[in-house]
């Protein structure tokens, strides 16, 4: 994913160039009939305060996504087709994950790849029906920023996290995590929606985890406050 060259230009253009991968991104998303704002402020108040090394590993992101969607429309599949696309997304990175996990995705599925960090690496394009904040903010911030879940789920997902990229479930695995209720902050629309781990799995590159793959379950909000207090 790196990318020498871009280092060497200056702020204007690295901010140009992230612009412009912004709106190509949304066309592309826009062709497959998924809405995904690509900024909500053309002068990209997120994007231009990062450093200038969080503003390069924000482009070779934005890059890697948009090589993938055209790849995996050069080989004629459409890229709601989410287990060719992140097929097609691991394969370009060089991680393999447990070959089961591309049984278990299901057409409504959010699906998302995480390094072992846990930061944002790829999504599908169900991603998108469930959020309301912009490609911007997705790329240059992290992502707990705009989502917030009763304490005790966000203890759970961050506990099962660690223990997947540290190798304490070596296939694939359904959690003992129930549906919760997630909300998002700082946004115009604050969407409100139920989320359910079904299974993840430890994603590997040369034998060593660099990452895991989530697959969940979605699920509209029915108006019922959550019964604990929200992180």
């Amino acid at each position: 994913m790196a990318n020498p060259s871009i280092k060497t230009q200056d702020s204007f253009d690295l901010d140009d160039e992230f612009r412009q991968m912004c709106l190509r991104y949304a066309e592309f998303l826009a062709e497959e009939g998924t809405r995904a704002r690509p900024f909500k402020d053309p002068s990209l108040p997120f994007f231009t305060g990062l450093s200038p090394d969080k503003k390069v590993q924000a482009i070779e992101k934005m890059r890697y996504a948009l090589e993938v969607f055209e790849e995996t429309r050069a080989e004629g599949f459409r890229l709601k087709d989410s287990p060719k696309l992140i097929w097609r997304s691991l394969r370009k990175l060089g991680w393999t994950p447990p070959s089961d996990i591309f049984d278990k995705m299901g057409d409504d599925d959010v699906i998302a790849i995480y390094d072992v960090e846990h930061t944002h690496v790829f999504q599908n394009l169900c991603f998108f029906d469930w959020i309301s904040f912009s490609l911007e903010e997705l790329y240059s911030t992290p992502f707990y920023r705009y989502a917030r879940r009763e304490v005790w789920a966000a203890e759970a997902a961050y506990k099962l996290a660690v223990e997947t990229v540290s190798g304490e479930h070596p296939v694939t695995y359904v959690p003992d995590i129930k549906e919760h209720y997630v909300e998002e902050v700082g946004t115009e629309e604050l969407l409100k929606f139920y989320l359910r781990y079904k299974c993840i799995s430890p994603i590997r590159s040369g034998g060593k985890i660099v990452g895991s793959l989530v697959v969940a379950a979605f699920r509209k909000w029915d108006g019922i406050p959550c019964a604990g207090p929200l992180v």
